[in-house]
């Protein structure tokens, strides 16, 4: 039985079929050889997914920062406020290291990342959803 797959890792874009029993690809050298091939529906998969998933952050009639998860617990910064946040956050925890790195005290890291953290969680609750855990879609 032949099915028709696709090398997404090495960025081939045309279908080759392959036998499934044997898989057999050869052996060609550089990273493309050891390049895992996947079927070629879990490609169009994967596409639906991610464009599924943009309609949904695309999706913010209250205009928030930050928008709920689709998947577990948080959020996603989803307006440029939002990402500001967080570069903000990542800089107060990279400056805290440099610091606590130079001062040979671990303790301003620990203070970094603990204001890091409330930076972000104010902004969180603040300017995006309530968080709860949620695991796909909303079904309506």
């Amino acid at each position: 039985m032949y099915y028709q797959y696709i090398n997404i890792i090495a960025g081939s874009s045309n279908g080759r079929t392959h036998d499934s029993e044997s898989c057999n690809l050869g052996s060609s050298p550089g990273p493309a050889a050891d390049a895992k091939i996947v079927p070629l529906w879990y490609y169009f998969y994967i596409m639906n997914c991610i464009k599924k998933y943009i309609k949904y952050l695309k999706d913010n009639p209250q205009e928030y920062w930050f928008k709920r998860k689709l998947y577990g617990w948080g959020w996603t910064p989803i307006k440029w406020q939002g990402w500001v946040v967080i570069i903000i956050g990542i800089a107060i925890l990279i400056v805290s290291t440099y610091i606590g790195e130079a001062t040979n005290s671990p303790s301003i890291t620990l203070i970094g990342a603990l204001l890091m953290m409330i930076v972000i969680l104010f902004f969180g609750y603040k300017k995006g959803e309530k968080p709860r855990w949620q695991w796909g879609p909303d079904k309506k």
